[in-house]
């Protein structure tokens, strides 16, 4: 009995010996895009497609996914919250089983993706059950990222849909994400557009071991620039995952304003150089940049408070009067993409009738750069001071 038995372990070895290595040759042949994407479906609470998925087993596990495709929330306005041309990643064996995932390789090309609020303002990039409104949202776990050895994006493309409406589109041509361990510094740089004007972005971010931190504001340091306009952003974000819960500094350097107008989608006939820096915030909804000073088309500017809304939807500037006047102003600033406050509650503003001799135009349809003061009406001179600053236009 004892013989049979050693007789049959040892064809059973025998089998293992042979199986169990073919069976790993034969794996990179199998797709496994049905399967994954039954899963995926069931986790995250949405359809999910996958055209093939196939893996290479190894030391380092080798990936190769194409077609991928999301569903959209309830309520959204397009079918796909996502859709993906190719993705091929490199995993360390060993960190799938004790954890976080190490990826020393991810290269992403064509990528969409549509991040938008449905009813009730729920956001389409959270899923499973919504919270209940009553209960305040503790910060989301973000133990679970991966580290991100290097990352590579090319031909893919994020939109965002305001409340309002409004598409906001950024595209990366091609950009890469590098680390050299879990611990250090993330570099970002990409040659990408906004709302079709083409920037380029360079970054130096905090590291994937304080990415995992929730609640704790993540190290940022952003640096666009499209032509000789660049804006900077240095601080922190306590949900960098949706890029919310900015605090820092942001500098706006625009010596010639055409590309910050086409980002902000305005075609205003506006032509004075802008310098301005200061206190930055963004929460919610709500962007708020208090206490900027810098220069006007050289003239020194000061705006205690600009605001923005996100959907607050398109208005128009107060007509300003027809004759001279000179006293206490509050008004109400609208833009193209959200609703901004006067900066200066009791600016103070004059106009003198004076011909001009330069061809500067402003276009008094058109979002005014000054919070706190009306426009000029055609062929007038204004000179403003809100808190202090002063800014010059003609017509």
């Amino acid at each position: 009995m004892l013989i049979r038995l050693r007789q049959a372990l040892v064809v059973l070895l025998a089998l293992l010996a042979v199986a169990v290595p073919a069976g790993i040759l034969l794996l990179g042949r199998v797709d496994l895009g049905g399967f994954a994407a039954a899963r995926a479906s069931a986790a995250l609470g949405r359809e999910v497609r996958l055209a093939s998925l196939r893996v290479t087993p190894g030391r380092w596990i080798g990936l190769q996914l194409e077609g991928g495709w999301l569903g959209n929330i309830d309520g959204g306005t397009a079918p796909a919250m996502a859709e993906l041309g190719r993705l091929e990643a490199e995993v360390d064996l060993l960190s799938l089983l004790r954890g976080p995932v190490v990826v020393r390789r991810l290269s992403v090309d064509g990528l969409q993706v549509l991040l938008e609020r449905a009813p009730g303002r729920r956001p389409n990039w959270r899923f499973g059950p919504a919270a209940p409104a009553e209960r305040p949202e503790a910060p989301a776990d973000r133990a679970w990222l991966p580290t991100l050895l290097e990352t590579r994006v090319s031909h893919s493309e994020l939109v965002f849909r305001t409340t309002g409406g409004k598409l906001l589109r950024s595209r990366i041509e091609a950009g890469q994400l590098t680390a050299t361990g879990a611990e250090a510094p993330l570099r970002l740089e990409a040659a990408a557009s906004y709302n079709g004007m083409a920037l380029t972005l360079e970054a130096t971010l905090g590291s994937i071991a304080a990415l995992r931190q929730a609640g704790h504001p993540f190290p940022t340091d952003l640096h666009f620039k499209a032509g000789e306009t660049r804006l900077d952003f240095s601080g922190g974000m306590t949900a960098p995952l949706d890029v919310d819960g900015a605090a820092g500094r942001l500098a706006l350097r625009a010596p010639d304003p055409a590309a910050i107008l086409a980002i902000a989608g305005t075609r205003a006939e506006w032509d004075a150089s802008l310098e301005l820096a200061g206190p930055f915030e963004r929460r919610g909804d709500r962007w708020e940049w208090r206490d900027a000073t810098g220069l006007l088309d050289g003239i020194p500017l000061t705006a205690a408070l600009l605001r923005l809304v996100e959907g607050g939807g398109a208005g128009r500037m107060p007509s300003p009067p027809t004759s001279g006047w000179n006293g206490p102003t509050s008004t109400r600033c609208w833009g193209r993409s959200g609703r901004g406050v006067a900066a200066t509650p009791t600016s103070r503003c004059s106009s003198t009738r004076r011909p001009t001799r330069r061809s500067r135009r402003s276009s008094p349809s058109a979002p005014w750069p000054m919070p706190g003061c009306a426009p000029p009406t055609c062929g007038w001179r204004s000179r403003c001071s809100p808190g202090g600053s002063r800014w010059t236009s003609w017509r």
